[in-house]
């Protein structure tokens, strides 16, 4: 296997720092709320979406990964073929002047 485009795996190097950056922000800016006494809260289930919140951090990570494979052009095969074609350009053509 051999990628048409190597050069697109630099955008990896710029893409997952600011990925990083992005959530590190996110993570600072989150409210919060503030209880005098918490140990009636630690009784309450934790439901499913705290459970699985890493989960869309680590989708989006795969994300561009896969986004930059595919801008890569992976290609199968060992021989290079330029395929030349002959056809024939039809145009429709409108006059919009006065």
């Amino acid at each position: 296997m051999r990628f048409a485009d190597p050069h697109a795996f630099w955008l990896l190097l710029i893409l997952i720092p600011l990925l990083i950056f992005y959530i590190l922000r996110e993570r600072r800016g989150a409210g919060a709320v503030r209880f005098s006494d918490t140990s009636s809260l630690k009784d309450l289930p934790v439901p499913l979406t705290i459970r699985l919140r890493h989960l869309m951090i680590i989708l989006r990570f795969v994300a561009i990964i896969l986004l930059v494979i595919a801008l890569a052009r992976p290609q199968h095969g060992t021989t290079f073929e330029e395929v030349t074609s002959e056809g024939v350009d039809i145009m429709l053509v409108m006059d919009v002047s006065t």
